[in-house]
Order: C-alpha cells, then structure tokens, then sequence
C-alpha cells in the first residue's frame, strides 16, 4: 500500500498517510496483524527462559529438518549439489544434515540469486531488500511476509 503511494502522490503527501495508515494498522489486534510463526518465535523466547530447553531444541530440529528438506527438494541450487536425500531429513539427522550443505559467501549468492528460491514461491508475494553490508557489499535477500515478521519478532523479544 505504501509503496502504491509513493508512485502516485507528491512526497509531501505520503508522510502524513504513512503516519495515518500506520495510526490505523496499530488498532488492528496483533493476532490479525502478524502471522502464528511470530507469535511460535516469542512462545519459544519464553520457553528458554522457563528453563524448557529439551522442548525448544526438539521443536528447532523438526523445523530445521522441514528446511532442509525443503531446500534439497525446491531449491535449485542445493537440489543439484547437496547430496543428502530428502527421506533421510528428519528430527534426529538434522543438525547432521546441516553440516552437508556448503557455507556460501556473498558473491555466490548475488551471481545467480534466482538459484537459491524455492521453485514453489510466487515471487509476486515476496520482498526484495538488500543490506548495505560491512565491506560495502551488500546481498539481497527475498523473503515474504511471514519470515518478515518471524524476523521482527526475535526483535520484538530483545
């Protein structure tokens, strides 16, 4: 929506309904606004506190077992180099399986960013943002909404 604005109205007019529309946006409840991942993030922040390791750690290697899997199967990059077949993912390998798949710098990345999308996203419902970097290179990175918001909430938390 803000981004609509800005193609259509003079930069004078965008602040104050940037300030309006987001005025109205914080009276919409939190359970509607942001997606259940958001709420799992801050759940899990509280489970570490109360002492509840052993569940948070059986709850992140089911989740990084899904990703792994994921990868392997949709993204074209780790389907053609990681050898590690999706079945033999799951919640007891997946910390193994991670160590797998190669560390990838910068500029691996940024030479064909397209290779590392999942196939199933439409890139429509995602964003497009890019860091300014350390070294002045930055990388870009898409996401959507849902992986915005996961990411806001270890923010929320701290």
């Amino acid at each position: 929506m803000i981004d609509w604005m800005r193609t259509v109205m003079p930069q004078q007019m965008t602040a104050p309904l940037k300030r309006c529309l987001r005025s109205l946006l914080g009276r919409v409840p939190a359970r509607l606004r942001y997606h259940r991942d958001y709420f799992k993030v801050l759940e899990l922040h509280r489970l570490v506190a109360g002492g509840q390791e052993t569940t948070v750690r059986a709850f992140l290697a089911q989740r990084l077992a899904s990703v792994l899997r994921n990868a392997v199967t949709h993204v074209p990059h780790y389907r053609e180099t990681i050898t590690v077949r999706p079945g033999d993912i799951d919640e007891t390998t997946a910390f193994e399986s991670l160590k797998t798949f190669p560390y990838l710098g910068k500029a691996t990345v940024m030479q064909c960013p397209e290779r590392f999308l999942d196939e199933r996203y439409p890139r429509r419902h995602l964003a497009y943002a890019t860091s300014g970097g350390s070294t002045g290179q930055g990388i870009g990175v898409w996401s959507d909404r849902r992986e915005t918001q996961v990411e806001r909430a270890f923010f929320d938390h701290e």
